[in-house]
């Protein structure tokens, strides 16, 4: 009888609302595991050349960086400098408090609209793979703030696609300005999700070639005519250091099965919304190959790797966990939903245990995560 008395307590926890686990789990490991990192950081017990808090240095406000960083990205370096100096702490810090306070930011937001809109299940899912995910370990200067940006713009887009208001579109047009403005790739995961919107969401074509426009003719306004004096400049990747190498980051190649959801007969037309969202993490993905591939972007070996894909993260753990509670609505077979439950499980404990694996590489021996937590 209590066995029973406290599955249900379990299960009422887990269905009712997202909270409770978010606010006493989620949230509290994010910030205790930036706080051991910014505890080794300060005694020099951590792979500095591996976590790259602070590399490319001060620039103009407001201008473009070859190659190719927009004017946000200036900006938000002469800030964090800015900070650094004000509070009287190493910019390593700051890095790592804004990459803590980015990470809280879309835990709670990705929490919040997955409740309002898809459920506490999938909501607590989605906040989970977020908090968990191991490219938050690397927290590289300007990224964090852009994988927030580009998470809240994938978010607004959604709720374009739901609601189709004009209020709606003003909201994204905005979010995906300030994504884009932080960094470039953040159109290729946007563009996905429009380009799905326009052929997959019925009744949303118009405002999707508005909303479209919208979002590339003010991002091309605010950006004369720096970014084309940058791209007549050309690249400058050493076109031969890793031409042909191709690595994903830190990111869990397991969030990309349940996105093969969406190739079963019924799925997208059972819900299109989360098939847009994962043709946004499938074109971000292939472009970003691409540019590794043919050295456009520096690719690297694992555990430096690529960290474009830190952009991508969150969008991955949306349209995963979109495309898991799709597929237990779709079927009334008890085992089915039981293996489906089961996989969300595995696919957060995996999540989990690449954050730990990746420690390894930023302690290095004899030091360790756990020595620093509890000395």
């Amino acid at each position: 009888m209590r066995a029973r008395i406290c599955s249900l307590m379990i299960r009422r926890l887990l269905t009712r609302s997202p909270w409770p686990l978010s606010c006493l789990v989620l949230l509290p490991f994010v910030l205790w595991t930036s706080w051991v990192q910014d505890r080794g950081m300060r005694a020099d017990l951590v792979d500095r050349g591996l976590l790259e808090y602070w590399v490319h240095g001060l620039f103009e406000p407001w201008s473009w960086v070859p190659f190719i960083h927009p004017p946000l990205y200036p900006s938000f370096m002469n800030a964090t400098d800015f900070y650094a100096g004000w509070f009287d702490v190493p910019v390593a810090t700051v890095m790592i408090v804004h990459a803590a306070v980015a990470q809280c930011l879309v835990v709670v937001f990705v929490a919040w609209f997955f409740a309002r809109n898809f459920g506490s299940p999938c909501a607590l899912l989605a906040a989970s793979l977020v908090a968990f995910s191991p490219n938050w370990v690397r927290p590289f200067e300007n990224y964090p703030l852009g994988t927030t940006l580009c998470a809240l713009a994938m978010i607004a887009c959604l709720g374009l696609a739901r609601t189709g208001t004009k209020s709606s579109m003003a909201v994204a047009v905005f979010a995906v300005l300030a994504a884009v403005e932080l960094h470039l790739s953040n159109w290729f995961a946007i563009g996905g999700f429009m380009a799905g919107m326009f052929f997959l969401v019925a009744g949303r074509r118009k405002i999707a070639v508005v909303a479209s426009i919208a979002m590339i003719g003010l991002f091309l306004l605010s950006t004369y005519p720096g970014l084309y004096q940058v791209l007549a400049e050309g690249p400058d990747a050493d076109a031969d250091a890793t031409r042909g190498s191709v690595t994903m980051e830190w990111t869990n190649p397991l969030l990309y099965v349940p996105l093969l959801l969406w190739l079963l007969p019924g799925m997208i037309r059972r819900f299109p919304v989360g098939a847009a969202v994962a043709l946004g993490g499938a074109l971000f993905s292939a472009v970003s190959f691409g540019l590794q591939h043919y050295q456009l972007a520096d690719g690297q070996p694992y555990p430096y790797s690529l960290h474009y894909f830190e952009l991508v993260d969150p969008v991955l753990c949306m349209g995963a966990a979109l495309a898991l509670k799709t597929a237990y609505s779709a079927t009334e077979r008890p085992a089915l939903r039981r293996c489906i439950v089961v996989f969300s499980l595995v696919l957060v404990a995996s999540q989990l245990g690449l954050f730990w694996y990746g420690q390894r590489f930023v302690w290095p021996p004899p030091h360790s995560f756990l020595q620093v937590a509890w000395p």
